[in-house]
């Protein structure tokens, strides 16, 4: 199999754990516009109430989703690894 753009290996995978990843859907994959930004471990990738304009994969790390509670807590709503896209669901 030829391997998509090598940053975009982790999705790869990730999509191959739930069934095989054709040639072409590899190249389709790779063909996608990737914008690669590196953020803080305290830096938000998308805030509450924000709208999305672009997809986000976590191709290195750890995530997660987290809502803020009354008094500034966090409760962490899920954690993402190398291959998740962390804002799917909310993507336009």
């Amino acid at each position: 199999m030829r391997e998509a753009n090598g940053h975009l290996r982790p999705l790869i995978r990730k999509l191959e754990s739930i069934a095989p990843v054709s040639d072409a859907e590899n190249r389709a994959i790779a063909a996608l516009p990737v914008t690669l930004r590196d953020l803080k471990a305290d830096q938000d990738i998308v805030r509450d109430q924000d709208r999305p304009s672009q997809c986000c994969a976590i191709l290195e790390g750890f995530a997660c989703r987290y809502k803020l509670l009354p008094g500034g807590r966090r409760q962490i709503m899920s954690f993402h690894i190398p291959g998740s896209i962390a804002d799917i669901t909310h993507s336009h």
